[in-house]
């Protein structure tokens, strides 16, 4: 699921087949180091998992910084920032262990 969201993000933003190539291997290592930590974390939470997260999603960031270009990193981050928005920031919310959102007026 996580690379179809991918390539459609970088369908929108017209990433060249070196660009969606490149992404796609840096994926391939985020998860395998990810399933390597959690392997060597299994009892972690998710509080105690979140220096890593931060690491790794800074990397990913500095990452498509240098892969894409300005407009298409600029697409990119509005498209993120608009799809966070949708779920709730990414942070409790209906469905992620917080309080439902109140009705819209």
């Amino acid at each position: 699921m996580m690379q179809k969201f991918m390539d459609d993000e970088l369908k929108k933003v017209h990433a060249t087949t070196k660009q969606v190539d490149a992404c796609h291997a840096y994926n391939a290592h985020a998860q395998r180091a990810m399933a390597a930590y959690r392997k060597a974390n299994p009892t972690m939470d998710r509080t105690a998992m979140r220096p890593m997260m931060e690491k790794m999603r800074a990397e990913r960031t500095a990452f498509l910084k240098k892969t894409l270009t300005a407009k298409q990193y600029k697409q990119w981050d509005a498209d993120m920032k608009a799809m966070r928005g949708k779920m709730g920031g990414g942070r409790g919310g209906p469905g992620r262990g917080g309080p439902p959102k109140p009705p819209a007026p």
